[in-house]
């Protein structure tokens, strides 16, 4: 198992976690750690960059979920920026189409493709 990795870099109110290594059972609670962080430093957008993420499961997906619901909660947003073709491809083949769309009301351009 590689473990989970990320960095947040933050500008403005947005924060930008990028993230390597696998997200599943064992790394997801480590997910949502990094995006509380972010929130409770003052970030109202979180974009999560998972373009260097080379292995998600359904536990992964889970924590994504839980990701996009902590800030929806609490009135922010967290977001899929890039990810990895084959995470995208699981995020459209579950119809998590909501985790990778930007708020219209986000001001910040996306960082990552």
């Amino acid at each position: 198992m590689t473990r989970l990795q990320w960095t947040t870099r933050r500008t403005d109110g947005h924060a930008v976690i990028s993230v390597t290594g696998e997200l599943d059972l064992g790394t997801r609670d480590a997910l949502i750690r990094a995006v509380h962080e972010a929130l409770a430093d003052g970030a109202t957008t979180v974009e999560l960059d998972l373009s260097g993420l080379a292995f998600c499961d359904s536990s992964g997906l889970t924590g994504l979920v839980a990701a996009y619901r902590i800030a929806e909660a609490d009135g922010r947003h967290a977001y899929v920026g890039a990810a990895s073709p084959s995470v995208r491809n699981l995020l459209d083949v579950v119809g998590y189409e909501r985790l990778h769309r930007r708020s219209s009301q986000d001001p910040h351009p996306e960082s990552t493709a």
